[in-house]
């Protein structure tokens, strides 16, 4: 196929931009994003990547503000670039964000969505008039929470179930941009990466849903 364009990555979120900037230059064969070629430059042996080079550049556009030649791909939608608590609030909702251990001590990041006038009242549960209980959303790979609430309040799954009265809980697995936290680890280090797909499974998804349980009553 076509080479791809010379892309440059910015930071998002909570995602470091040390890690960002050493896994595209990497990529890009450069050291670094800021020593990458000028836009419309074509990566040099693009048609020889191997498989781990494509699941890296994967990676990073499904985590990160991607530019290509200079322009953001949020260019135009304020709520690209928006986080899970500010989409939230900009929707007329109370954000409360909530830290959930894992076994293996891992910290993600949950958010809840209440209604504007209850985001005072506390994490305990709450009756609301449409009666639903609680609802876990959780992202796919290589995603975050906040993919439940790109579409607005009129178009996303998350302002849907809360607007008709359920307790609406977003996940983050660990290693996105919301859940880069470990009790005795730092992202710099090796055993911080040390998991699979399997760990999302067995640790994470299980301490979500149990915290869910005990805070929604």
């Amino acid at each position: 196929g076509e080479p791809l364009p010379s892309l440059c990555v910015g930071t998002h979120l909570k995602l470091s931009k040390t890690a960002i900037d050493r896994a595209a230059g990497e990529l890009l064969g450069t050291g670094s994003c800021e020593a990458a070629a000028a836009p419309g430059t074509l990566i040099p042996g693009t048609e020889r990547m191997e498989g781990k080079y494509w699941l890296l550049l994967a990676m990073l556009l499904a985590t990160a503000r991607v530019t290509w030649g200079g322009d953001s791909v949020c260019e135009g939608m304020p709520d690209c670039e928006r986080s899970a608590v500010e989409l939230i609030a900009a929707h007329g909702f109370t954000p409360q964000p909530h830290t959930v251990r894992t076994h293996d001590g891992f910290l993600l990041s949950m958010h809840r969505i209440l209604p504007a006038e209850e985001g005072n009242k506390g994490g305990g549960a709450r009756i609301r008039a449409g009666g639903g209980g609680a609802v876990l959303l959780q992202h796919g790979l290589l995603d975050a929470g906040h993919t439940w609430l790109l579409n607005g309040r009129g178009g996303s799954l998350a302002f849907a179930l809360a607007d008709a009265g359920y307790d609406v809980w977003l996940g983050n697995n660990r290693g996105n941009s919301y859940s880069m936290s470990h009790e005795s680890l730092v992202p710099s280090d090796a055993a911080f990466w040390a998991w699979t797909f399997d760990e999302m499974a067995r640790f994470d998804l299980p301490a979500m849903l149990s915290y869910v349980r005990a805070a929604s009553g």
